[in-house]
C-alpha cells in the first residue's frame, strides 16, 4: 500500500468495528457460561445488544449484575472455571466497552495501541483471579477457611500499616 510523502507510517491497523464485534463475542461468551440456556438468555442477548449500540450506556453493568445474579443463585459455589470465565468476561466487557466508547466506528485502530489496554487488563485480571481464588478457596464450607483469611487478613492489615506510617515516623519534623 502506497502512502503519500510527507505522511508517517502508521503501522498494523484494524477497524473498530472488530472491537465492538468483539464485545458481542465476549459478551455471549459470557452470557452462555453465566445463564445457560434459558428465558434470562434473551435478556442477556439485549443487554449485549445495546452494550454494543450503546458503549457509554449502563448495559455493560446489568449484563454484569444479571450474571452475578445468575452465579449466586443457580450457579456452583466457590471457585469455579464458570466463576473465573464470568470474571474476566465481564471486566473485558468494561475495557472493550471504555475502548469503543472514544472509537468512531468507521476509524482504523492502531495495534500498537491496544498494547497497553491489553496489558493493564492482564494485569488486573491475574490480581482478580489470584484473590478470588484464595477468598474462595479459604471461604470454603467450614471454619477452617475463616482462621485462615483472618490471618491473611491480618498480616496485609500491618504491612500496608508498615508502608504507610514507617515512612511518615522517618521523616524529619519541621
Amino acid at each position: 500500500m502506497s502512502r503519500a510523502p510527507g505522511f508517517p507510517a502508521l503501522g498494523r491497523t484494524m477497524p473498530a468495528l472488530v472491537l465492538t464485534a468483539a464485545t458481542g463475542v465476549v459478551g455471549i461468551l459470557g452470557a452462555w457460561v453465566a445463564i445457560g440456556v434459558s428465558g434470562w438468555l434473551v435478556v442477556s442477548l439485549l443487554l449485549i445488544l445495546g452494550a454494543m449500540l450503546l458503549p457509554r450506556g449502563p448495559m455493560v453493568a446489568l449484563l454484569t449484575l444479571q450474571w452475578a445474579f445468575a452465579l449466586v443463585v443457580a450457579g456452583p459455589r466457590g471457585y469455579t472455571w464458570q466463576f473465573a470465565v464470568v470474571l474476566a468476561a465481564g471486566h473485558l466487557l468494561f475495557t472493550l466497552g471504555s475502548l469503543c466508547a472514544w472509537l468512531p466506528l468507521r476509524a482504523r485502530v492502531q495495534l500498537r495501541l491496544l498494547r497497553a489496554p491489553l496489558l493493564r487488563y492482564v494485569a488486573v485480571q491475574v490480581a482478580c483471579q489470584a484473590i478470588a481464588f484464595a477468598v474462595l478457596t479459604l471461604l470454603a464450607p467450614g471454619a477452617q477457611g475463616v482462621v485462615w483469611l483472618a490471618v491473611v487478613a491480618s498480616v496485609a492489615a500491618l504491612a500496608l500499616a508498615a508502608l504507610v506510617l514507617v515512612p511518615a515516623l522517618l521523616r524529619p519534623a519541621r
